[in-house]
């Protein structure tokens, strides 16, 4: 919001000098929330392969595309989801230009929660649907394992009109050296 003090106030509207305090209150609430996604299938075409090997199927190689479908701001009423609908705009628009196109491979789109909460839906998505080792793979249900090939996330900005392409998250890479700004490097 603005301040607009009238005309006369303070000697006729000089604010030099002059202190204010402006005191505001933001209600938190707590709101479940949920990872959603859903499958484009691969070809039941067998890929090329080496002799003596055989070939695995095109729908067994899997590639997540996602993007986070919340948003959050310091600012109450300021449209932070404004910012942050450009990721989730751009995964529906691949998604559909996929479903018209489909590639060989199967391809999952996932829209996630929480990001603004220590990343907590694709957290969920990967510890859920994704571990390999033993210990947590005994734990899934193997229908809800999905062994993916390749993540693509769609953290997308129209601050800038740069492009980055990362091959490690920058989330919690470095804070063991203190350096978190390798994102930097990819910086086109």
């Amino acid at each position: 919001f603005a301040l607009r003090p009238s005309p006369s106030a303070f000697g006729g509207g000089d604010w030099k000098g002059v202190e204010v305090t402006l005191t505001a209150r933001m209600p938190w609430e707590e709101a479940e929330t949920w990872n959603v996604y859903g499958w484009i299938p691969g070809s039941e075409e067998a890929m090329p392969s080496r002799p003596g090997v055989e070939p695995r199927k095109w729908r067994d190689r899997v590639v997540v595309i996602g993007a986070y479908y919340d948003a959050t701001s310091v600012a109450p009423a300021r449209a932070p989801g404004a910012e942050a609908a450009s990721g989730i705009a751009s995964l529906i628009e691949v998604a559909e230009a996929l479903r018209v196109h489909p590639p060989k491979f199967s391809v999952l789109v996932l829209a996630t929660s929480g990001h603004f909460n220590g990343l907590a839906g694709i957290n969920d998505f990967v510890y859920r649907h994704a571990r390999k080792s033993g210990h947590f793979r005994e734990k899934m249900w193997p229908e809800e394992r999905i062994d993916f090939d390749m993540f693509v996330g769609l953290d997308l900005s129209s601050r800038d009109s740069r492009v980055a392409l990362f091959c490690q998250g920058t989330f919690y890479s470095g804070w063991e050296t203190g350096r978190t700004d390798f994102y930097r490097k990819n910086t086109l």
